[in-house]
Order: C-alpha cells, then structure tokens, then sequence
C-alpha cells in the first residue's frame, strides 16, 4: 500500500478496513510515493546500469 490520498480518501468503511489490513501485514507499514520515487530514480541512474530484466520490489517486506 502507497499513502497516497486515494487511500487516505477512501469512501466506504470496507476499503478503508481492507486498505489497513494490508498495512498491518507489512513489516515497514505503508509506502509513501517517495519510497516509490527512489527506487525509479535509482534505477534510471548510472548505479544500475548492469541491472536489466529484473522485479524489484518496493513492498515493505509485505512478502518476508
């Protein structure tokens, strides 16, 4: 989950609750747009220019 106001504005009370959920199974909790930032921007540099082909995920350690 990205906090972003598309979560923080959720309409109804069943995506707000499914929304949190996710969260709290993610060991670092919710992303900002910033983490999400940093790992594009780190990947349009020259620091992974031998990097190709690859998933890299920025999920929080949702799947740890």
């Amino acid at each position: 989950v990205v906090n972003t106001g598309m979560i923080s504005d959720q309409q109804s009370e069943e995506q707000k609750a499914f929304a949190d959920a996710q969260i709290k199974k993610t060991l670092l909790g919710a992303a900002q747009p910033e983490d999400i930032a940093m790992a594009i921007s780190f990947l349009l540099s020259d620091q992974a220019r031998m990097i190709t082909g690859r998933v890299i995920p920025v999920d929080g350690g949702m799947f740890l």
